[in-house]
């Protein structure tokens, strides 16, 4: 019961509407961070595998012939 007074009280002194929260001003933000954090990842990625392959000599052959 005390929650639907709480419910009513917020709901009369902070309206969600004033929130935008469906508004897509910052979409175009949000997507590049995204980008960004997925471009990221791979690079990390890409470094741990090569940093593996470097530890474990599977190059040296190559760099032997050259």
């Amino acid at each position: 019961m005390w929650t639907q007074y709480v419910a009513s009280w917020l709901d009369a002194h902070y309206p969600v509407r004033s929130l935008n929260r469906f508004d897509a001003k910052g979409q175009g933000l949000v997507e590049y961070a995204f980008i960004l954090v997925m471009v990221a990842v791979v690079v990390i990625i890409i470094l741990a595998v090569v940093g593996l392959a470097v530890k474990d000599g599977l190059y040296e052959n190559i760099i032997e012939n050259i």
